[in-house]
Order: structure tokens, then sequence, then C-alpha cells
């Protein structure tokens, strides 16, 4: 347990973009290759609307929901803050590639990781230091099933504009996204293209240092839809 909410906050906002997920259903890390093969597309899209909900974010979050479930590539960016007494800012950024892996740079402060996830090897470097394969699967990050979770799981649909929902997402739902939260449920925005892809998201949060309750900020961006190379292993 953290002694300082500074570290506290920390270790307690890591799952957000550390482990998304425990076991990448994109790239197979958590099991089997034939894990990983049925795992790939989401299930059908269910409805998250409310009897407050309104009918074109409803549609609107439907939308993204099922293309989600079709795009081949598309990269991220991800800023995570935690205001702390010292804020701590994550920034995450990298490529999803189905049927291939996940590969991203992972900076807190000073330091950047490197991961790349691809069917059947892990490969990590501290930059600008040597790639080394880990011997045994490590959970990695996961934007598709998170992002899916967090479609899948907002309430209180409301219409921004007609590009943009905002609602919340219940603690049991953030869970699911690996995104941090107290007994109260997360603020998320979500913006869709013409095209029905994500292009922003943002969320609003809270969580515990000790006994310090701490905000957490993320926004995240994706682009690129189905443009992405195929991921190789590094030389």
């Amino acid at each position: 347990m953290a002694r300082t909410p500074q570290r506290g906050a920390r270790s307690a906002a890591a799952p957000l973009v550390l482990v998304l997920a425990a076991a990448v259903g994109l790239t197979g890390c958590g099991g089997s290759d034939h894990a990983a093969d049925t795992a790939q597309t989401p299930a059908a899209a269910s409805s998250s609307a409310t009897p407050s909900a309104d009918t074109q974010a409803t549609a609107l979050l439907a939308k993204a929901t099922t293309t989600l479930s079709s795009d081949r590539s598309y990269r991220f960016d991800a800023l995570e803050t935690v205001a702390a007494r010292t804020p701590v800012t994550t920034h995450v950024a990298g490529a999803v590639v189905r049927s291939s892996g996940v590969s991203y740079s992972l900076t807190v402060g000073h330091t950047t990781t490197q991961v790349l996830r691809i069917k059947g090897a892990t490969y990590v470097r501290k930059v600008p230091g040597k790639w080394a394969k880990l011997q045994k699967p490590r959970p990695v990050a996961d934007p598709t099933t998170s992002l899916d979770a967090i479609l899948r799981g907002m309430t209180g649909l409301r219409s921004v504009n007609a590009t943009t929902v905002a609602g919340t997402l219940p603690p049991a739902a953030a869970k699911s996204a690996g995104i941090p939260t107290t007994t109260e449920p997360a603020q998320v925005t979500v913006t869709v293209d013409a095209a029905g892809h994500v292009s922003r998201v943002t969320v609003h949060t809270s969580t515990q240092a000790g006994t310090t309750p701490v905000a957490v900020t993320l926004v995240t961006s994706y682009s690129a839809f189905d443009r992405v190379p195929a991921l190789r292993r590094p030389v």
C-alpha cells in the first residue's frame, strides 16, 4: 500500500494504461492462439441506454461499437494525468493490428518503455536499450477491450452535438475497462467520426491514494483506421 498520495495515485491508476485487460483478447496474451482467434471480434453491441438516454446518443454509440468490431487496425495516443500533490502524467502511444498484435510506448516522467506483443511472443525494452523477449506471457495494454467496455458500459447518454456523446461509466463497467474509480461513476465523453470510428475519448474519474481521493483524467485519441501495417518482431 502506498504511504504517500503521489505513490498511491501512481499505483492505483497504473492499470488504466499498463494493463487494460488481464488477458489480451486481441493478441492472445492471456491464453492460447485459439483463444485469441475467438476473442478478436467483440460480441454484438448491446444497448447501454437508460430511460433518460437520448435516441441520437444511443444510436451513435451503437454505430461506434459495431465499427470497432470490424476495425482491422488503428493507432492510439493516450495521456493520463493523476492530480496528486505532485501531478503524475503517463503517456501511451501505439498501434493495434487485428490478428497481428499491439505495439506501444509507455512514458512516465523521463522513462520510456516499449512493448511489442505479437502472437506467441512479447518483446520489451527500456529506451534506448535493447529489445528482450519475455520467457512467459505478460499482460499488456489492450486498447480495443478497454474501448469496447466503455462503449457498452456508458449510461445516462446524452448528445453533446452531432458527433459527441456524454454519459457516465458505473464502477463495474469502469473496472471492465481498466479505469480506476471510487463509488462514484466516471464521467465520459466519446467523439465519433462520420465513418463510425471513435476518434476521441475523455474520461474524468477519481481514485484513492491511501485515504486521499485524487482526480484522474484520461484523454485518448484514435486514428489511421485500417491503415497500420502488420507488426513484426524487432530486429
